[in-house]
């Protein structure tokens, strides 16, 4: 660990004390932090290491954030913080802040032409009905299908195009 990050627990546990600091604080991965985001890893036998610097990759269990009891590991994030991993969430975070401005403005836009931009349906109910009108008319000059269309058997569904 070559830096003491926010994702760390700290406990006092005494100076002196094997596996304690000059300052007696020992500390330990918080692997339910909310903030801890995945980052890039690689799996080289059962060890994960981060893509960037090569450091140890400690686990993310997401599942434990809040009341949670779900203990399994949800990805990876280097341990160190190293640069790399620092700029693959800011990536992360400026992408999801571009698709946030571009789905408000792409509601604006929808917003602005919605009415410029309505359809005329009794013109186009209009226009259907003079076409089915024409077709029956055809039907009946050829003595071509003989479709009562006046009994409907129960399906209204066929009078829907």
């Amino acid at each position: 660990m070559s830096e003491k990050t926010k994702f760390y627990s700290r406990c006092y546990i005494g100076k002196g004390i094997d596996g304690a600091d000059e300052y007696g604080y020992t500390y330990s991965w918080n692997s339910s932090h909310p903030e801890l985001v995945e980052t890039k890893t690689v799996k080289i036998s059962r060890y994960t290491y981060c893509a960037y610097c090569g450091e140890n990759a400690n686990p993310i269990q997401a599942g434990l954030v809040g009341d949670g009891r779900d203990y399994s590991v949800t990805g990876y994030t280097c341990s160190c913080n190293c640069k790399g991993s620092q700029n693959e969430v800011e990536y992360f975070k400026e992408l999801e802040e571009l698709k946030q401005k571009f789905y408000k403005e792409e509601e604006s836009l929808v917003n602005k032409y919605s009415e410029l931009l309505q359809v005329d349906v009794e013109k186009l109910i209009c226009i259907k009905h003079q076409y089915e009108l024409a077709r029956i008319e055809r039907e009946k000059n050829r003595n071509i299908g003989k479709r009562d269309y006046f009994n409907f058997d129960g399906d209204v569904n066929s009078l829907v195009y």
